[in-house]
């Protein structure tokens, strides 16, 4: 079935109907959704025509409130203003006695820094006097520091010379150290180039040796590499043969799986249905439950004389009855809808257990191997064993090396490791000339350092008496250091004297102004005092906050009767919004109804379509293979049966036969006659091969199938691999192959 099947292309009539199986199911849940909106905006949009009543009313009495706002209004801006009049009396008389405090604090201040500035006047002057009596000693002291400061410079000057001298003496000393070093190096070095001369051979010989046992381990190490390839390479085919047996068994459970899958895919389409069925009973259920809720309590608690389901007069009785009537509907759609979830939570619970089942099974079936596998498998087994034969000559030929690296290894250690002797000979030896030079070097530098001692030593003398004068200065700077310090503690003070005499000035005219403003602000405070009346003012602020407190209470009244008006509004334009949506939903549900309708139709003729389709292909390729087969077998009395579950059934003698119950020769003849039939109806394939087709058929028979497969139509190239000379009568080409000698050559006729 999964050769045929897509050969004769029937399978895609079953994948057609299986892909359409999705857009269905979603299609369903878009229908269901859509009822489910339906129900809800129905029951959504009833309270649209009492809430445009109820606006109304607010809108009147937000006319009434706002005309009361206006007289209340002028009462108010006339009783505050004669308020503000002897308000700002007041303040002119809290002012006013706030001047007066301020005045008389600022003429106690401006006594107070009076006393302050006339002390300070004093003490400048004694100030002065101490400056002029220590102005001699402190002139002194200054002189003394400048002359210690340039003693100061040349005590460093001379300490660098001293510290300059002192580097001489070392570095000479260092110097003539070195030269003695120089001297013992070139006797090494003399020894050292008479040590080469006698390891000169004896290197020779290292390494020749040296060179032959690179070669000898460079053999050594292909034998090893070529001995570990060979045991990969064994490793590997046996890991190939593993692979290959179970692949081999996977094939064979991937048909059992594949059956698995085919039986639960059509269970699942039903439980499919039955679930798509059941929501939108629950929708419908859910929509009439909520719209029964609401409609009850709109019964309990609005109190009005028209009834809200039939619109008639509402009385007390039929109010009960209508509560009544819905509490039992209640009750049945509830039961109803608990029974229809259970129903659907067992039809879901069913659905997903066999979904883990399917995704179970086709995780298992992505797992299992493939035909193609195997065939690759065995092809690498052939090539791996061909470079196993390669990898076991390669070892055969290196086998010696290990032996000869052993050889040469043992002659090395007798010899020793004369090169290594040579070279700390030579390095010891190629000193020379850098050691002489330095000698010469040193030696120059030697003298360099003698005269420049020398000079230092002299320059040195002109610093003998230095540390006698400054020690001098020293003496002098503390004989005048305490005149100096009274000088710097009383020059600043001193120099204030006239700043601070003009500040005691300043402050008297300061206080005889202060003194003025005091009396000024006096005077007017009793002027303002004799036009202010307290209990005028206590009645008005008594009948601004009455008037205040009714225009608060009636501006809060129709704010929260606009707020309502606004969301009364917005709640009608969201109701005709949701009104739109609703007619718009039942518009598109129609539209989905036909949809959904016409897919099930294109579904259900697809299903029908494929096995219609499958029964007359093989009825026709049936028909040319039975011709075929009479041809081939020159036997037209036997008859030749391809059956829709491909199977092929032979009829001779009155008696049925099965394919296994065939002789070899009948079982290539219809085979062949089978796959010419297939190639002449379906095959869009302009090449055929034919691979030993009469096999196990006598001359008669053979030249009969020759000339079938000659006549074969609708192919540019036909191409026969065959032990036998049948087809050549009737080909345009042969291609002979021959052995001679063992070895295969290819003759073109």
């Amino acid at each position: 079935m999964n050769t045929f099947n897509p050969l004769l292309r029937v399978d895609e009539y079953e994948k057609a109907w299986k892909a359409l199986l999705d857009p269905r199911s979603r299609l369903k849940k878009w229908i269901t959704e859509q009822e489910k909106s339906i129900a809800g905006f129905e029951a959504e949009v009833k309270p649209l025509p009492a809430l445009r009543e109820k606006v109304a009313g607010l809108q009147a009495e937000i006319e009434a409130g706002e005309n009361r706002q206006a007289v209340l209004q002028v009462e108010l801006q006339d009783v505050t203003r004669r308020k503000e009049a002897l308000e700002s009396i007041e303040e002119r008389l809290d002012a006013l006695k706030q001047t007066i405090m301020q005045a008389e604090a600022e003429v106690k201040t401006l006594n107070v820094r009076l006393a302050d500035a006339q002390a300070a006047v004093e003490w400048a002057a004694q100030a002065q006097s101490v400056v002029r009596e220590t102005e001699a000693g402190h002139q002194a002291y200054l002189a003394a520091q400048a002359n210690q400061a340039e003693l100061e410079k040349q005590r460093q000057e001379r300490d660098r010379l001293n510290d300059t001298l002192q580097r001489h003496v070392t570095d000479l000393a260092l110097a003539q150290q070195k030269v003695e070093g120089l001297e013992s190096k070139l006797e090494a070095i003399t020894a050292a180039e008479a040590e080469m001369e006698t390891l000169r051979p004896q290197v020779e010989s290292q390494e020749r040796l040296e060179d032959e046992l690179a070669e000898a381990r460079r053999l050594a190490d292909r034998l090893a590499g070529a001995e570990r390839n060979l045991h990969q390479e064994q490793m590997r085919l046996a890991d190939l043969e593993t692979r290959l047996s179970g692949i081999q068994a996977g094939l064979v459970e991937l048909a059992e799986v594949e059956g698995e899958i085919e039986a639960l895919q059509a269970e699942l389409e039903k439980l499919d249905g039955q679930r798509d069925a059941l929501t939108a009973q629950i929708a419908a259920h859910q929509a009439e439950l909520d719209q029964l809720k609401e409609q009850t309590v709109t019964l309990e608690t609005v109190e009005t004389a028209v009834c809200p389901v039939c619109e008639g007069p509402l009385t007390p009785e039929h109010r009960s009855e209508l509560l009544a009537r819905n509490q039992a509907r209640q009750a049945e759609l509830e039961a109803a809808l608990d029974e229809a979830i259970s129903r659907q939570d067992t039809t879901e619970k069913s659905r997903r257990q066999k979904q883990r089942a399917l995704r179970k099974l086709e995780k298992q079936v992505k797992k299992l191997p493939r035909q193609a596998e195997a065939d690759d498998l065995a092809a690498q087994i052939d090539a791996q064993r061909k470079a196993l034969s390669g990898v076991e000559a390669t070892v055969a030929g290196l086998a010696g090396a290990p032996a000869e690296v052993k050889r040469l290894t043992a002659g090395l250690e007798v010899l020793g490791d004369p090169r290594c002797d040579y070279q700390r000979a030579a390095d010891t030896a190629s000193q020379r000339e850098a050691v002489e030079k330095d000698l010469t070097a040193t030696k120059e530098r030697i003298a360099e350092l003698k005269g420049h001692k020398d000079a230092l030593e002299g320059e040195l003398a002109n610093y003998a008496d230095l540390d006698e004068r400054v020690e001098a200065e020293r003496a002098a700077q503390a004989a005048h250091e305490p005149d100096h310090q009274r000088y710097l503690e009383h020059i600043r003070e001193a120099e204030t004297l006239g700043e601070r005499q003009e500040s005691v000035a300043a402050l008297n005219d300061e206080w005889k102004a202060a003194h003025t403003e005091w009396e000024r602000a006096v005077r007017e405070r009793d002027q303002v005092a004799a036009d202010y009346d307290a209990e005028a003012y206590a009645q008005l602020v008594e009948a601004q906050t009455a008037l205040s407190s009714e225009m608060a209470t009636l501006s809060e009244r129709i704010r929260l009767q606009r707020d309502q008006v606004d969301e009364g509004q917005a709640e009608i334009e969201r109701l005709v919004s949701v009104q739109e949506a609703l007619d718009a939903a039942r518009v598109e549900h129609a539209e989905l109804a036909e949809v959904l309708a016409l897919l099930d139709c294109l579904r259900q003729v697809l299903r029908d379509a494929g096995p219609k389709v499958t029964q007359a292909l093989v009825e026709v390729i049936s028909l040319q293979a039975a011709c075929l087969y009479a041809d081939i077998m020159a036997d037209h009395t036997a008859r030749l049966r391809w059956t829709e579950g491909y199977e092929i059934v032979l009829t001779a003698g009155g008696r049925e036969r099965t394919f296994k119950q065939l002789s070899g020769g009948e079982q290539m003849a219809a085979a062949l006659a089978v796959r010419l039939a297939l190639l002449r109806e379906v095959s869009a394939v302009d090449v055929a091969f034919f691979d030993e087709p009469t096999a196990n058929l006598d001359d008669h028979r053979r030249d009969n199938l020759a000339e079938q497969i000659l006549n074969v139509k609708g192919f540019s190239q036909l191409f026969v691999i065959s032990h036998d000379d049948t087809f050549e009568r009737g080909t345009d080409n042969v291609v002979r192959v021959v052995k001679e000698n063992g070895v295969s050559r290819v003759e073109v006729s």
